[in-house]
């Protein structure tokens, strides 16, 4: 474990948005069937994969795709969340 420059353990901060979108109210739910599972080269992660998100020309949204990548998943959304 390194430590950052003022000698404090850095804040891992995909874990802190891990434990705190466990307890989150869903936005929507989504159908199993509806979520593209990784390839067998990737292990996808247990709990979170990555919607995409299209942004509508009329203000709605609507998902187009799922990413279940671990990595991304991890480094990408879980720690850029904002939790």
């Amino acid at each position: 474990m390194r430590r950052s420059g003022n000698g404090e353990v850095p804040k891992d901060f995909a874990e802190i948005a891990r434990n705190a979108l466990k307890s989150v109210t869903p936005l929507a739910s989504v159908a199993a069937a509806h979520i593209k599972h990784a390839g067998d080269n990737e292990t996808g992660d247990e709990e979170f994969c990555i919607a995409v998100v299209r942004k509508n020309s009329d203000g709605t949204f609507g998902m187009v795709a799922t990413v279940d990548n671990a990595a991304l998943t991890k480094q990408g959304a879980m720690t850029e969340s904002g939790v």
